[in-house]
């Protein structure tokens, strides 16, 4: 929806000031920025955005797991739009720099739009969305860096101490189970785990 259509601009704080008057562009400016819209309007046929969108599969993939690891279903669900919009601002950018620059312009800047994106929808509405899903999710989320609290081999009476200390009564086979599902864990025996 229209929460997750988030813009990456930020603009001062204009809190109290008087109404700014502004000058026309000069010549340079304007030469630029219509070499840019012509360079943009010049643009079509087909490319391939494959470096861009391999990129991009791998930054999902590591929000995926931090989302899984901290039992924030906020960034999952935000990581996604935050993804599309970084590409559709690297698709933005290739007319300006070359769609050969992939590796050290197109991708990068694809990766860091997604970032701010996402960690904007985070500070803006991901503490109300986490508050009003925990309430409608089952307990398997509700563990936030659990794994990272533990040792690298560590038992099921681990797991239920922290989820204790924690103030959370999940069993921690459920625990166990969703770590397992999303490969950040190996069962060694039964009820001795291993990070992956």
């Amino acid at each position: 929806g229209l929460v997750s259509r988030f813009c990456f601009a930020e603009l001062p704080d204009q809190f109290g000031a008087r109404m700014p008057k502004l000058s026309q562009l000069s010549g340079s400016n304007a030469a630029k920025l219509d070499a840019w819209v012509q360079k943009l309007m010049a643009a079509n046929g087909d490319y391939n955005l494959d470096p861009i969108n391999e990129r991009l599969a791998q930054w999902l993939e590591e929000q995926r797991l931090r989302s899984i690891k901290e039992g924030n279903r906020a960034r999952d669900i935000f990581r996604r739009r935050s993804a599309v919009i970084g590409f559709r601002a690297a698709l933005v950018l290739a007319p300006l720099y070359g769609f050969g620059n992939y590796d050290k312009i197109l991708a990068p800047f694809a990766v860091r739009v997604a970032d701010l994106v996402l960690e904007g929808q985070l500070q803006t509405f991901g503490s109300e969305l986490n508050r009003v899903t925990e309430l409608k999710v089952s307990e398997k989320v509700k563990f936030t860096n659990l794994l990272d609290a533990l040792p690298d081999i560590f038992s099921t009476t681990e797991i239920t101490s922290l989820l204790a200390n924690q103030g959370k009564s999940t069993p921690s086979r459920n625990v166990t189970y969703w770590w397992r599902k999303a490969n950040l864990i190996k069962q060694i025996d039964k009820n001795h785990f291993q990070k992956v």
